[in-house]
């Protein structure tokens, strides 16, 4: 590379310039002169491979016109196995934008440019780089977020928890012997880790490189939902498509944090999705190709939400082929002071505190509390206590809980009259089968002809009965 002048600034950028031409070289240098850049020539192709294997440079750019080399997109081809990460800049004349050349020195991943002025070349590079930070930045977060997750990070000795550390590693075995992923259906009350152990699955998993997109409740229930899950198309009320989380979550895994809020025309799109491997954005008629990962949990169990009507028949098996259950807190025996000294210690450590300690008082308070809401308000009342009381003990008198779920009032007693009864299970079985009189007759164990004729009679023609 060449040296800066004495007493200048270090150069923040060492690039390869790659072609014949001197003049190229030279107009560069006094085009970039006080960008922070310095240039060093390679006249061929073996050169240039020599450099890139010795200097590592920031950047490279290649002459495509002035023959660096006897194929210039072989070359481009040989410097990506070298180094898939440094950005290449291709010199192409404005006319040849299309041609062969060029199609062949982008598919070789560089960025190909009609003009060699110094303010391009520049442009080119601030952007390729800054693209290449938002990568580094991305695969830093993944890999710090891989250290946090994984089934060896999922603290619990208790038999049921073994039992699930158990399972989800049986399952990656099964994973990585078939390279498939099947989806999961994770059961468990509200706060009980269902998105730890999502996560588990994920980083332990042959796509831990690849995208972990969570889907929560307010992305299925909140105005535009649709969109929300599966993009939208450009069209005349819409000037840019617009990328969904299912997209975004293309080769990894795609976390549903609760399945029963999801309305029937999602829950249709994701049986599709699962069946078979392609979704369509709103508006959109072509079909897009997915390789995605479902792993969907419920807060309550399937038969409630089947019964009620909030989960299709046909999804609920297509997603209960691996289900993993999740013990409540109490439950879980000793777990609950393992769960405790890590929630202490790591709101601590990050807050830059002394962990406190636990008094005897505080351990007869917890093993009493009921903890209806699981893990998650044993977290939330600990990270509390860390912050009032630093360094010190944490006493009864610290802790916040959430109060007990109030007992639901009994039912009132069923009518007992024969036409109530009948009308209420006609309108279930229409429910459970989402309209189709033909199911629902044989959920009933009746005709199909029979059927039409009590629904007619109980004037439930409003509940899509005409399919």
């Amino acid at each position: 590379m060449r040296r800066s002048p004495p007493g200048s600034t270090p150069p923040r950028w060492q690039v390869l310039v790659v072609g014949r031409d001197s003049a190229l070289v030279r107009g560069l240098e006094r085009g970039l002169a006080g960008r922070g850049y310095a240039l060093r020539a390679a006249r061929d192709g073996a050169s240039a491979l020599v450099a890139l294997q010795q200097d590592r440079p920031d950047g490279i750019v290649v002459d495509l016109v002035n023959g660096a080399a006897p194929d210039g997109v072989r070359l481009l081809r040989r410097m990506r196995e070298i180094d898939a990460t440094v950005p290449v800049l291709a010199l192409a004349p404005p006319l040849a934008v299309r041609d062969t050349l060029t199609a062949g020195a982008i598919r070789a991943g560089a960025f190909v440019l009609g003009a060699a002025a110094a303010e391009v070349v520049h442009a080119a590079f601030q952007k390729a780089l800054g693209e290449q930070r938002q990568a580094d930045t991305l695969a830093y977060y993944r890999r710090r977020e891989a250290k946090r997750a994984g089934v060896g990070q999922l603290v619990g000795e208790s038999i049921p928890m073994l039992r699930l550390k158990t399972q989800l590693r049986l399952l990656l075995d099964a994973e990585a012997r078939s390279r498939e992923a099947p989806a999961v259906l994770l059961l468990g009350a509200s706060g009980t880790g269902k998105g730890e152990v999502a996560r588990a699955l994920h980083f332990d998993g042959a796509r831990r490189d690849q995208p972990f997109v969570r889907v929560d409740v307010e992305d299925l229930t909140a105005p535009g939902a649709e969109t929300r899950l599966f993009g939208r198309e450009r069209g005349a009320d819409a000037p840019a498509r617009r990328q969904g989380l299912v997209e975004a979550a293309d080769g990894g895994t795609l976390f549903i944090s609760d399945l029963g809020a999801m309305p029937p025309a999602l829950q249709a799109r994701l049986l599709r999705l699962l069946q078979q491997g392609v979704m369509q954005r709103v508006h959109g008629t072509r079909e897009v190709p997915v390789d995605v990962r479902i792993v969907a949990a419920t807060r309550s169990q399937p038969e409630v939400l089947l019964q009620a009507g909030r989960l299709r028949p046909d999804l609920h098996r297509r997603l209960a082929g691996v289900p993993l259950q999740l013990a409540p807190l109490r439950e879980r025996g000793d777990d609950l002071w393992l769960l405790a000294h890590c929630f202490v210690k790591g709101v601590a450590e990050r807050r830059g505190l002394a962990p406190p300690r636990l008094s005897s008082a505080v351990r007869e308070t917890m093993a009493v509390h009921p903890w209806p809401g699981n893990v998650r308000e044993l977290r939330h009342a600990l990270e509390r206590a860390v912050l009032v009381q630093p360094g010190g003990t944490i006493d009864s008198a610290h802790l916040e809980f959430a109060p007990p779920p109030r007992p639901a009032p009994p039912p009132p007693p069923p009518e007992l009259n024969l036409h109530h009864l009948e009308r209420e299970a006609l309108a279930q079985a229409l429910r459970r089968a989402y309209g189709n009189v033909s199911q629902a007759a044989r959920l009933l164990g009746i005709s199909r002809d029979t059927m039409r004729y009590r629904i007619a009679r109980h004037a439930l023609a409003g509940t899509r009965a005409a399919r």
